[in-house]
């Protein structure tokens, strides 16, 4: 099972949003968190988790406002978004 979480905050302040995601696996009696997942380069307010999908080994977690950094310019594409793709080894 995968749980988002987009207000999570990574950090001691409790205001910042970058977000995570929550692993669970069944062990026949409970369902037991196994990995906590964070984008790399989340900046506040990104809020990664706010959309996960899971497909057998494979999991996408969205994070709507993340901001990407434009390759020519170096400056941030203001809630550009990012999807990122984990699979599971």
């Amino acid at each position: 099972m995968l749980v988002g979480s987009g207000k999570a905050d990574l950090g001691a302040d409790t205001s910042t949003d970058e977000g995570l995601a929550y692993v669970y696996e069944w062990d026949g009696f409970d369902w037991v968190e196994t990995a906590i997942l964070a984008g790399s380069g989340m900046n506040p307010g990104s809020e990664f988790g706010s959309d996960v999908g899971l497909h057998g080994d494979w999991a996408v977690v969205g994070a709507p406002a993340f901001e990407a950094i434009d390759e020519v310019s170096g400056l941030p594409v203001d809630h550009s978004g990012g999807a990122f793709v984990f699979h599971y080894d």
